[in-house]
């Protein structure tokens, strides 16, 4: 966190939950941020130039179909046009498709109808075969899918403490793979990740179109996949290369039960050095930072807040191309930017150290 100062907060006149946050990724490369209350307040956070100085502007935003006296449970979006701003919002029960857990132990899919202008539920089964007989209550979904799109990669823990593993072969709708692996309490989030932070190449590049051939032909297994599971009663645990090792790998992330309930979690290279890293809010107000090294993940640093940390999302929101870390806490929400001094001693440090590589050689 020392690669961080304090950029604004605002506070949040009702509490949310794990599920209230989303990022509305913008045509122009900016990013707002929504954040949701259970009383039905929805609140857009973004950063705009105003004579080269960054001003946070938080607005209300209105949704005046949301019912008298219900509560907000879940928000998300999606941009459905590549040229302009889209953005369909789903809220509570409605995610291109979106998949909403039930607690009668289904996957419910809902699907746009253009003609309506409305969703209809479809049977997930019939697109998503991994989610056939379900144990108990899904807690967390994540899906990867590879470069091609032909394969998917579907992690989801349960209520019951069970965290399944799927790969599907989307052309022809069948499993590949199938593992397991119980726990002692309910699961509140997976997320499927990379250790290395992927370089940006264009399709028009030959680098990119070199890329793309090479992840098309070696059967989705480009990307050694590593799985978070957090859960509510034990520590936090990694395992890696989750694909090919299934679940023998198992990585515990330190003092992660130190601190009550790990509520959320987010993964990304947050002091720009190639390597994310993971971060994890606690009911207890801590933020933690772990860190892979030497074959193990280490506890780099932590940060106190006033209140339960609630989601963490790590975002472009002031359109500068570097991205800014922005924290849900129960009662508000605190967004921190890079301290660039400290980063361009980084950058400096990595070039010096790449330069003596070279002159080793």
């Amino acid at each position: 966190m020392e690669c961080f100062v304090d950029a604004h907060y605002f506070p949040l006149p009702t509490q949310g939950n794990i599920y209230s946050v989303v990022n509305l990724q913008q045509s122009n490369g900016k990013n707002k941020t929504l954040v949701a209350t259970l009383k039905r307040k929805i609140y857009s956070c973004e950063f705009i130039d105003e004579n080269n100085i960054l001003l946070p502007v938080i607005k209300e935003v209105p949704f005046t179909y949301i019912p008298t006296g219900a509560e907000i449970i879940s928000i998300d979006a999606f941009n459905r046009s590549k040229t302009c701003d889209d953005f369909f919002i789903g809220i509570t029960i409605i995610k291109a498709v979106w998949l909403l857990s039930g607690s009668d132990l289904k996957m419910h899919l809902f699907r746009e109808d253009p003609q309506n202008h409305t969703y209809c539920e479809i049977e997930a089964e019939d697109i998503f075969p991994e989610f056939s007989r379900l144990p108990s209550i899904v807690f967390w979904v994540d899906i990867k899918h590879t470069s091609d799109k032909e394969r998917r990669l579907t992690a989801f823990g349960c209520e019951c403490g069970l965290v399944k593993i799927f790969m599907v072969d989307i052309t022809k709708n069948v499993l590949l793979l199938n593992i397991s692996n119980q726990f002692d309490a309910p699961v509140s989030r997976v997320s499927l990740f990379t250790v290395k932070t992927e370089p940006v190449y264009t399709k028009s590049s030959v680098l990119g179109r070199l890329k793309e051939k090479n992840d098309a032909l070696n059967d989705g297994k480009s990307h050694r996949y590593n799985l978070l599971v957090i859960n509510t009663l034990q520590p936090s645990v990694v395992f890696m290369d989750v694909v090919d090792g299934e679940f023998e790998n198992r990585i515990i992330l330190p003092d992660s039960d130190k601190y009550d309930i790990a509520l959320c979690a987010c993964i990304a290279d947050v002091n720009m050095d190639t390597t994310k890293e993971i971060l994890i809010g606690t009911f207890a107000k801590e933020l933690l930072v772990y860190k892979y090294e030497n074959a193990v993940w280490i506890l780099q640093g932590q940060h106190k807040f006033s209140h339960s940390v609630h989601s963490i999302n790590y975002v472009d929101i002031t359109g500068d191309g570097v991205k800014e870390l922005i924290v849900v806490t129960m009662l508000g929400v605190q967004i921190f930017q890079h301290n660039l001094l400290a980063v361009m001693d980084k950058i400096k440090l990595r070039l010096g150290h790449i330069t003596m590589s070279e002159d080793h050689r």
